[in-house]
């Protein structure tokens, strides 16, 4: 099992620091974090940092965005009932 998934399809930005243009590198633990590829709309947060130079060091800016969406109350039919997991007590038998 992983511990992220790779986060695909981002627009290219510029670094806030340098400059530089991030075109990979995106990251999100918002998925089922098994290593797989996705879009960026599959998640609400991603993130990766700048891998350009800055007087000759590396640069380093953490870029991160989240999904601005107000917080509403919202009906339990919007949410999905995700597959049962075992439990700690059945993975120790």
């Amino acid at each position: 099992m992983g511990m992220f998934d790779d986060i695909t399809l981002v627009p290219a930005i510029k670094c806030r620091k340098c400059g530089t243009t991030i075109t990979e590198g995106w990251q999100s633990k918002d998925g089922p974090c098994e290593l797989n590829k996705m879009p960026f709309w599959h998640v609400r947060n991603f993130y990766t940092f700048c891998r350009g130079k800055v007087n000759g060091k590396d640069c380093g800016e953490w870029h991160e965005y989240t999904l601005r969406e107000p917080q509403f109350v919202r009906p339990i039919s919007d949410y999905d009932l995700l597959p049962a997991r075992e439990t700690a007590s059945e993975v120790s038998k």
